[in-house]
């Protein structure tokens, strides 16, 4: 795990899948001196929960593009209603006018960590 992380340079996810492609390499070694059904069996289990973690961590990605998206629709929507209602001189403009701020900044924030995402693979 140690040779892992150091390749992984921190990232624990990665050092994981990293982990698993090195321990499957190691276990297919020993497989080949020996020939055991044991040791394929064990190698596509490591495939298949490899797969599994990539399909996970796509599926991450997509959830904060979308959170992305909600948040730039309410930041362009909330600062709209706000204006209207303080046109006709209602108290829920400061709500509104809050909310597309906070939008904004949430939008902001799952850029970022998508950005940090991608580039981290």
């Amino acid at each position: 795990m140690a040779k892992a992380e150091d390749e992984a340079g921190g990232m624990l996810a990665h050092a994981h899948q990293i982990y698993w492609r090195l321990r499957a390499a190691a276990i297919q070694e020993e497989g080949a001196k020996s020939d055991g059904p044991y040791v394929s069996q064990l190698s596509f289990r490591l495939d298949a929960e490899e797969k599994k973690q990539k399909r996970h961590y796509v599926l991450v990605g997509w959830m904060w593009a979308f959170a992305c998206f909600v948040c730039l629709t309410g930041a362009y929507v909330f600062p709209r209603i706000a204006i209207t209602r303080a046109i006709r001189g209602s108290f829920s403009f400061y709500a509104f006018a809050v909310l597309g701020v906070v939008c904004l900044i949430f939008a902001g924030v799952s850029i970022v960590v998508n950005k940090r995402r991608t580039t981290s693979e």
